[in-house]
């Protein structure tokens, strides 16, 4: 699991889309929309897109970057523990 870096203004995923892993935000300012609204921010520290992953739903919000961002994305094993 490297970190992935995200420009200023990309987008990380967005409302929709489906939600096949989580996100750690090593660095970095990303704004929360919801219906092209902006609702809130996540920074440096935060985890994000856990519902989706866990729930295995559509990401309920779109998720862009306001400044560069260094994140390393989390997966749940395909196969279950023994």
């Amino acid at each position: 699991m490297g970190k992935i870096r995200l420009l200023a203004d990309e987008y990380l995923f967005r409302q929709g889309d489906e939600g096949n892993c989580a996100f750690f935000v090593s660095q970095g300012f990303l704004d929360i929309h919801i219906n092209n609204k902006k609702v809130g921010f996540i920074s440096q520290g935060e985890i994000l897109g856990e519902m989706s992953l866990l729930l295995r739903e559509k990401r309920s919000a779109s998720i862009k970057a306001s400044r560069p961002v260094s994140y390393t994305h989390l997966t749940l094993p395909t196969t279950p523990y023994v």
